[in-house]
């Protein structure tokens, strides 16, 4: 979760928006409720991400009538919405951004708008992360790069590399762009803080090449190909006092329009507590916190004086992990300590609002629930994402058009489309032909899946839950159980995992001065039922396992990548490939439920995987309650036993099930476990023979 520091909160403005169901189809412009909040626009239209595909986007202008021939703006009064990431990859991202700067201002003047988005590689030009540059996004800024830039950069290059010449440091880097593939550069601190070894950098940072220093000589050329002409014009444009940069800095990261939410990433968690006004300030802020503390690390004695965002985090965390030295080291160590809180906050943070994919890419059983609880904190219906390319190449929605995609891959599609939203509601407008289409919805499951579950036998994928490494970690919802979702990584193998640490019953709550709830939530029940489903064979429970995380214990259960629940099979027309296998085990699902004691199950913790015609129950976190009644969970009408589960439950007995439950359940809940058996026994008849 990225962090909102205090002075956010304190941005944080009272949005009240009452929404309608479609646009209002007036003829005065759109209200602004806030900086951030608009109502009342005739229409919308959003294009996704650019990433210098100019002829792309003039050819939607054009088509959207947004502008005339000679590309000025005839749109009146429309909004239109630019999702972010104009800028990179493609050949002409500085065009693109003069018409979007110029159409702005055309656009205002018609009393219509311009939201030009901040979207991740904004940011990344801001803070001289330029990976993903190509040549002719630097030469387009050679015209304007000033000589002393340029040989300023190549003395220091120089002297580093006279200073450094054994070659003994490690200063390897990757780079992404078309300036990519690695360099290797020995010495200390070739592009770092110097000093006693306090800050590395390397001078293959973001632009790698292929060139290595031997003996101490510099190779002219790899200096050419890692700042190639119009670099530094490029880092100047984009940095302090820049055209580009300050005018990216008025622009903001989301914008609410008749109860859409328009942001590149997603709706992050951030931005929902925060409110719109708040985030879009706090990224702003923290690329101004980037170029100010980048300021102190380029003053420290032998330091390179242009050091790019990579180079800035490297030094940043030589200096946490060795501290600094010299007339700086105060300040240094000080600096360091702010650069590691402004990288998790909104502007940088891989959950924040500008490089958040799990509601395009993830199984929307993941993000079904946040997402619906942040909409709700905003006051929204819709949220429209960019970032992440839809497979299709088209417009999309998922989580039952709660959610739109707009990012179809502009620079490189042959079929270019854009999102139009009038009083008709949300359709696709294609660019080549002028027609109108209903967007796609897209599977559940969605785009992001592992492998490897299915293969490992229980004891592996224990010792896997147990063992790996946790990657990474957010929220799951906001249920009583308060689950979190981790990825996890051991062996080349990376699976995700659901996390549950709540116990009810714990000191404090049954046993102090808060009483537990009547049916509370324990993560062990989650232990205790998958040893249970194993004793009676149904292979219905995820693998869990206990584990300690951060101090606390926990369960940690594998994640189904690929099932659908069941609210979603009813609400997108889903049937598995066998029905009536899946009938089977769900009459079996219900038996479990009864000798568990979990009186009440939701659609949404029913997995079903369509292809392979499997059931996956998840959340017990509440069963196992003594006084729970079997026969009160069965309901009034028939009862199926097929007989290898009747066998099953008749094999169930106290000593075995105290060698697998205990403690995760009492003595008590142990025998309450057998008398449910025993009702199930006694009240169910066996099945019916297909």
């Amino acid at each position: 979760m990225t962090r909102l520091r205090p002075a956010i909160h304190r941005l944080a403005l009272a949005v009240c928006l009452v929404l309608a169901a479609g646009l209002a189809a007036v003829s005065a412009p759109a209200r602004e409720s806030s900086p951030g909040v608009w109502a009342g626009a005739s229409r919308i239209v959003a294009v996704g991400d650019i990433h210098g595909a100019y002829d792309t986007l003039v050819l939607l202008l054009r088509r959207a009538g947004l502008v005339d021939e000679s590309l000025h703006w005839t749109g009146g009064d429309a909004h239109l919405v630019i999702m972010g990431d104009v800028v990179d990859r493609g050949p002409a991202d500085r065009k693109a951004l003069d018409l979007l700067r110029r159409l702005a201002d055309e656009a205002a003047a018609a009393g219509g708008r311009v939201h030009q988005l901040l979207g991740n590689h904004e940011v990344m030009n801001l803070v001289r992360d330029f990976r993903y540059v190509g040549d002719a996004g630097f030469a387009a800024f050679a015209a304007e790069e000033d000589p002393a830039d340029r040989a300023r950069a190549l003395e220091a290059f120089r002297a580093n590399r006279a200073k450094n010449g054994n070659g003994n440091g490690n200063g390897a880097g990757n780079g992404n762009g078309n300036h990519g593939g690695n360099a290797a550069a020995g010495g200390a601190a070739n592009h770092g803080v110097n000093g006693n070894g306090t800050a590395g950098g390397g001078a293959a940072g973001n632009h790698g090449g292929n060139g290595v220093f031997e003996n101490g000589a510099l190779d002219q050329s790899l200096f050419d190909t890692l700042y190639p002409p119009g670099y530094f014009g490029r880092l100047r444009a984009f940095g302090p006092g820049g055209a580009y940069a300050e005018w990216l800095l008025s622009r903001p990261t989301a914008v609410m329009i008749d109860g859409y939410v328009f942001v590149h990433g997603g709706l992050s968690e951030d931005l929902a507590a925060g409110g719109i006004d708040a985030v879009n300030a706090a990224v702003r802020q923290e690329v101004r916190d980037i170029w100010r503390l980048r300021d102190v690390f380029e003053r420290a004695p032998g330091a390179f004086p242009f050091l790019n965002f990579e180079e800035l985090q490297r030094a940043g965390l030589a200096v946490q992990r060795h501290g600094a030295s010299g007339p700086m080291a105060e300040d240094l160590d000080r600096a360091a300590l702010d650069l590691s809180k402004v990288l998790q906050g909104p502007a940088f943070a891989t959950d924040g609002p500008l490089w958040y994919r799990a509601q395009s890419m993830d199984n929307e059983t993941l993000e079904w629930d946040a997402l619906g609880e942040r909409l709700a904190a905003l006051g929204a219906k819709v949220v429209v994402v960019g970032h992440s390319p839809t497979r299709s190449r088209a417009l999309s929605v998922r989580f039952n058009g709660r959610l739109i995609r707009t990012d179809v891959g502009l620079y490189s599609t042959h079929a270019p489309v854009e999102l139009l939203i009038d009083s008709d509601g949300p359709r696709e407008l294609d660019g080549l032909s002028g027609q109108t289409a209903a967007l796609r919805g897209e599977p559940p499951q969605g785009e992001r899946g592992a492998s490897g579950m299915a293969e490992l036998p229980d004891a592996q994928m224990e010792q896997f839950l147990e063992l790996a490494d946790i990657v990474a970690s957010r929220p799951l919802g906001a249920g009583g159980s308060r689950p979190r979702i981790l990825e996890l990584s051991r062996d080349r193998l990376r699976l995700r995992a659901v996390l549950k640490t709540v116990d009810d019953t714990a000191p404090g709550r049954g046993g102090g001065p808060t009483p537990a709830p009547r049916r509370p939530n324990r993560h062990q029940n989650e232990i205790a039922a998958y040893r249970l489903d194993r004793m009676l064979d149904l292979r219905m429970i995820p693998v869990a396992v206990l584990r300690r995380i951060d101090d606390r214990w926990g369960s940690v259960q594998i994640w189904v990548e690929a099932a659908v629940n069941r609210r979603a099979m009813s609400l997108y027309n889903l049937a598995p490939r066998d029905s009536a296998e899946v009938e089977r085990q769900l009459r079996r699902a219900k038996i479990f439920d009864a000798l568990i004691g979990l009186e009440q199950r939701d659609d949404s913790d029913v997995l079903v995987l369509l292809n392979d015609s499997r059931v996956f129950l998840v959340d017990q976190a509440q069963a196992f309650a003594p006084d729970a009644d079997a026969a009160a969970i069965l309901g009034d009408g028939p009862c199926a036993l097929d007989e290898p589960l009747r066998a099953a439950l008749k094999r169930l007995a106290r000593g075995a099930l105290r060698a697998q439950l205990e403690p995760l359940l009492s003595k008590e809940q142990i025998d309450a476990v057998l008398k449910r058996r025993d009702a199930i026994l006694a009240k169910c008849g066996p099945a019916t023979p297909p």
